[in-house]
């Protein structure tokens, strides 16, 4: 009797053909003129030149850079200098109140004239006796423009009280029927 068990000639010779057609297929990709190879080859040496090529328009940039020290007076600046003055530069471009320099401010018949520029905030102590539903409105001027108004029901206390940006000259006035007012001065930073 003849045994099943395994494969003929004929089907182990039909798969190695077909391998054999795969393997030449791969080959082909893989190894022609714009196969993978090729292309991983080459966009790498295109990565490079690029790359090199920054850095040369880079390093010219820099290079062609100056800066100027007493009017007439140049020097060449490197790329770790520049990039810290721009850092020192965007730092010291950040503003706002310098709360560190407060000074206290007093007002003169119900008035202030700023000295610098930089901010203000202005608090009110209410008389004993003004009360919510008394109808009192206290208001804070710059130049004449109303830019707070405060019902007696409620005290400015920090840290409540609005900050606003000033500049030199402008007045700064209020109307209330407060007791106390007390206000502050903060540099710009």
């Amino acid at each position: 009797m003849k045994d099943t068990r395994g494969i003929t000639l004929i089907s182990l010779i039909v798969t190695i053909i077909i391998l054999l057609i795969l393997a030449g297929v791969v080959l082909n990709l893989t190894l022609q003129r714009n196969g993978i190879f090729t292309t991983a080859k080459q966009a790498g040496k295109n990565y490079i030149n690029t790359q090199e090529q920054e850095l040369a328009d880079l390093e010219n940039l820099y290079s062609s850079m100056q800066v100027a020290i007493n009017d007439d007076a140049k020097i060449t600046i490197s790329m770790e200098d520049l990039n810290k003055l721009i850092e020192d530069k965007i730092k010291n471009s950040i503003t706002g109140p310098d709360y560190n320099k407060r000074e206290s401010i007093t007002f003169t018949n119900k008035s202030y004239t700023v000295q610098e520029d930089g901010y203000i905030q202005v608090y009110f102590k209410y008389l004993s006796g003004v009360n919510a539903g008394s109808g009192v409105q206290d208001f804070l001027r710059i130049n004449n423009v109303i830019v707070f108004a405060n019902n007696a029901s409620v005290n400015w206390q920090n840290p409540w009280s609005p900050i606003f940006l000033v500049k030199k000259g402008d007045l700064i006035s209020y109307s209330a029927t407060a007791q106390e007012i007390t206000g502050f001065y903060f540099p710009i930073r």
